[in-house]
């Protein structure tokens, strides 16, 4: 678009297609999912990456459910279930969020 009709018009494509996306992120009303929530709170604590690791997968293929914990160094932070990794991912995410949240600050 920019090669084919410069700046102006490439900027009207990007406009079109991303500029609700780019309000909602300038106004602060975005959503994050509890795993890049609880990411940026660790690292703003200054606290290792957290690690997903799935520790049991029970029932048929159709109809699993996983078993999810959540590490960060040698502590487990959580452990969520789900039927998908992805979803129990975010289970325990979102029950080491709660965790997080609820520390007292060292201020």
């Amino acid at each position: 678009v920019y090669l084919d009709g410069g700046f102006s018009a490439a900027r009207d494509v990007v406009m079109k297609w991303l500029g609700p996306t780019f309000e909602t992120v300038a106004s602060g009303t975005a959503q994050s999912d509890a795993k890049t929530v609880l990411q940026e709170k660790l690292q703003a604590k200054s606290v290792e990456i957290p690690h997903y690791r799935v520790i049991s997968e029970e029932g048929p293929d159709h109809a699993k459910v996983f078993e999810v914990e959540i590490v960060v160094g040698d502590a487990v932070l959580a452990r969520g279930r789900g039927r998908s990794k992805k979803e129990a991912e975010k289970d325990a995410a979102r029950l080491a969020l709660n965790a997080v949240e609820e520390e007292p600050c060292d201020d």
